[in-house]
């Protein structure tokens, strides 16, 4: 929520490889909240990463939650 807000990214990373996108959401999303579901399968050689990108303000909020 807010001005500031750059992208919300859920990534899939192999041990070894470059991590892939799996969902993403950009921009400003007015005060609503959405739901973002993944499907994937992790085991001992994969990772789930989480990026929240800001842009060059501060005026901007993103929130996760399981």
């Amino acid at each position: 929520f807010g001005d500031g807000i750059g992208a919300l990214t859920v990534y899939l990373q192999k041990e070894g490889f470059q991590p892939i996108p799996m969902w993403t959401l950009s921009g400003h999303q007015d005060d609503n909240w959405f739901q973002g579901k993944v499907g994937f399968v992790v085991d001992s050689d994969h990772s789930l990463l989480i990026e929240a990108k800001i842009t060059q303000t501060d005026e901007g909020d993103i929130g996760i939650d399981d």
